[in-house]
């Protein structure tokens, strides 16, 4: 580190300081390498409470897809948990960024300390590049990234089907007293439960029901 930097962070030198200069300093040192331990602590506490939120996410929008609670506000579901994967970078985000200058502050205290581990360790694994260590915080921000990726594939899945199963509603295969021609003027009238369709006949118009159960998606 530069001396411009080092003097920045030590404001006193063991002569004006006094004779606990140099005790008071390795006691500094061990209290600001655990705050860095902290900030890994609560990155991993976030990011086990985030996770465990997306697969409640992903478990409710699986149980809302078998048609037990289907209805418009499933779309709320995999909107959720993109903003909540987001957040969930940010956090890593925040935390990496937060330790990144921890670090280099714990560096500048070890030139004043017999020995410099962390700043060493640093240098033999190669400053977290990838060549002989790869930093955890890197691959983390990945496991977001998914879930926001899980998410858009949920949402386009959930209108793709709303999708199918409105043009399958237009197919009618069967009809009391005729073969159905046409039909049109669609009637929702529960959750997949029965649906009320206009059928129109060769000559004539009458009205008919789908079966009890409707195979589709809302």
């Amino acid at each position: 580190m530069s001396q411009q930097s080092s003097k920045c962070l030590i404001h006193y030198t063991k002569e004006t300081y006094g004779d606990s200069f140099s005790t008071d300093l390795l006691e500094q040192y061990k209290t600001y390498v655990q705050s860095a331990e902290d900030v890994s602590a609560r990155r991993v506490a976030s990011s086990r409470y985030l996770l465990t939120l997306n697969i409640a996410l992903v478990t409710l929008y699986g149980i809302q897809s078998e048609g037990f609670v289907q209805s418009y506000w499933a779309i709320l579901v995999p909107i959720l948990g993109i903003l909540v994967s987001g957040l969930w970078y940010q956090i890593i985000k925040s935390h990496s960024d937060l330790n990144t200058v921890k670090f280099q502050i714990i560096h500048q205290l070890e030139e004043h300390l017999p020995v410099a581990l962390y700043a060493y360790e640093w240098q033999l694994a190669g400053e977290g590049r990838g060549t002989s260590y790869s930093a955890v915080t890197r691959i983390e921000k990945w496991i977001p990234i998914a879930f926001v990726a899980l998410h858009i594939i949920l949402l386009i899945s959930l209108f793709w089907g709303k999708r199918d199963f409105l043009l399958n509603l237009t197919t009618v295969t069967t009809c009391p007293e005729s073969t159905v021609e046409t039909a049109s003027n669609i009637v929702y009238s529960g959750p997949l439960e029965r649906f009320t369709i206009s059928c129109s006949y060769a000559g004539a118009i009458s009205s008919c029901r789908t079966p009890d159960r409707v195979r589709g998606g809302l």
